[in-house]
């Protein structure tokens, strides 16, 4: 039995746009049809005859419940809000950041940003480690671990800007990087990575 059939709408697929039907249980789904081919035990179906059927948009850099700079004690959005503007929007995953500051662990900024998120999202979500100031070594030689976890990418810096960081240790870095297949994402305003 299937929990959903969106039905009638042109729906946009990796391989073209056509005329099908999307078959969905629990939250995957499951199937694409051609039209009215599953007509049997369906809980619910969604006319979409004149609508374009789309997958999900991710959002794959967002700052949320994060603070702005400058004078204030200002934060941006907090998930429950974001994520449910997003959806409004078509955008069904919000990446995040965990943020490793000098003196806590990477495990600690990533318990401290689920433990955000958790229960407080409409949308799925995930989260990039951001890595700030100077990275002790065994730090770095831990973000293997996390990639085995499912922590497959990270945010550096590479410019003097805010936090300050060296180009030629993060140039070290990324090469580190690349020889464990981290995704890496970098801030570099004017520095040449």
């Amino acid at each position: 039995m299937l929990d959903l059939i969106i039905r009638g709408g042109q729906v946009v697929t990796p391989w073209g746009v056509g005329d099908w039907d999307v078959c969905i249980q629990g939250e995957k789904i499951v199937a694409i049809t051609s039209p009215n081919t599953m007509t049997d035990d369906v809980t619910r179906v969604i006319d979409a005859t004149g609508k374009v059927v789309v997958p999900g948009g991710i959002e794959p850099h967002a700052h949320i419940d994060a603070p702005i700079m400058g004078p204030g004690n200002l934060r941006t959005a907090p998930p429950e809000q974001v994520s449910r503007a997003a959806l409004f929007g078509g955008t069904t995953t919000l990446m995040d950041f965990a943020i490793h500051h000098p003196g806590n662990t990477i495990p600690e900024a990533i318990q401290e940003r689920t433990n955000s998120w958790r229960g407080n999202s409409y949308a799925d979500y995930a989260h990039h480690l951001m890595v700030l100031g100077e990275i002790p070594q065994r730090t770095l030689e831990s973000l293997h671990e996390h990639i085995e976890d499912g922590w497959a990418s990270v945010k550096i810096f590479t410019t003097n800007i805010r936090p300050p960081e060296m180009s030629g240790e993060s140039r070290a870095r990324l090469a580190w990087a690349t020889l464990h297949d981290l995704l890496m994402e970098v801030s570099s305003a004017t520095t040449p990575c």
